[in-house]
């Protein structure tokens, strides 16, 4: 074969290559959570963001691929890990390495009925993970309200509701155009807060 065809081939291979080193670029267009401090980007919305690699609207098929491609594990609200087969539309994700995994979920996962990543809830734990002073969304830091603005501005609105039977009181602050949500969950009887940072799709304001 002479060099002629040789080139000929090459660039044939280049061509049908090229959508897919535009599909990696789309890919990496995302900002990752666990690697940027979203905080200063004012103009950052839920849409652009990862955590994990984990993106909203991410198929179910695909999400459970990319957690086992990590140190993770995931479960199903009611305990299941696995192995379990019982299909949910809610999935817990654990550290694979930490002794706490019962009851130290890092994220919350709800799919919608097109099995399509719906809703990224960050717990606590995933503190440990986050850099800068994105790390204070998930904090107790946040729930003061000149924290809570320098992180995120002021918030569409807050909800706030009274939940005797279980003794709690939730404070859910919206960010609706950007898709963010802080929930503060407090305990009256165990005078404890937990402070949970979700990513929803953006709403026009």
């Amino acid at each position: 074969m002479g060099l002629r065809p040789l080139v000929g081939l090459a660039v044939a291979v280049m061509l049908a290559a090229a959508p897919l080193h535009r599909a990696s670029a789309a890919e990496a267009g995302f900002v990752e959570l666990t690697a940027v401090d979203i905080t200063p980007r004012s103009a950052l919305t839920s849409s652009q963001v990862s955590v994990f690699g984990l993106r909203l609207r991410m198929p179910k098929e695909a999400v459970l691929e990319n957690l086992g491609q990590k140190d993770l594990l995931w479960g199903y609200y009611n305990g299941y890990l696995l192995t379990e087969k019982k299909y949910t539309d809610i999935i817990y994700v654990y550290d694979r390495l930490s002794s706490e995994a019962v009851g130290g979920a890092l994220l919350r996962l709800k799919f919608d009925s097109e099995r399509r990543l719906a809703t990224i809830t960050l717990y606590p734990a995933m503190g440990n993970y986050l850099v800068g002073q994105s790390k204070w969304l998930v904090d107790q830091e946040v729930l003061e309200p000149t924290v809570r603005r320098q992180l995120l501005g002021r918030a569409d609105n807050v909800e706030s509701q009274e939940l005797p039977i279980i003794d709690l009181k939730l404070d859910i602050f919206h960010y609706r155009a950007r898709g963010f949500q802080i929930r503060h969950k407090h305990s009256y009887s165990k005078r404890t807060d937990e402070v949970y940072f979700s990513l929803l799709p953006p709403q026009a304001p």
